[in-house]
């Protein structure tokens, strides 16, 4: 048996990509699809995102029991520039991934 190792990482923050590059973004028209996790004051918390970083989209993933890293399912809510929400039903995350880009194709065509 061999001896148990320990590994020590120190993580450091990396820049906010969204943020530094706002203004690239919005100068030439770039649709911006964003994703928020949370665990409490979703639509708030990620509708502030998507302002402050000049987001055309979000998608919420709430963090919850049949939610998250660990589940095969996902329930996202998709909120929009203007602030229409778009609650969608508990499906597994390549169903959700299938609607995001449904979504993508219908602004970007």
């Amino acid at each position: 048996r061999r001896p148990e190792a320990s590994v020590e990482l120190r993580l450091e923050a990396g820049p906010d990509l969204l943020a530094e590059t706002r203004a690239i973004r919005e100068a030439n028209g770039v649709f911006t699809l964003g994703f928020a996790l949370e665990s409490e004051d979703g639509v708030a918390n990620a509708s502030r995102k998507l302002e402050a970083k000049g987001m055309d989209l979000v998608a919420l993933n709430q963090i919850g029991p049949d939610t998250g890293f660990d589940s095969e399912t996902n329930r996202v809510t998709l909120i929009d520039a203007s602030g229409v929400l778009d609650e969608l039903p508990l499906m597994s995350k390549s169903d959700v991934a299938e609607r995001l880009l449904d979504r993508l194709e219908e602004r970007i065509g």
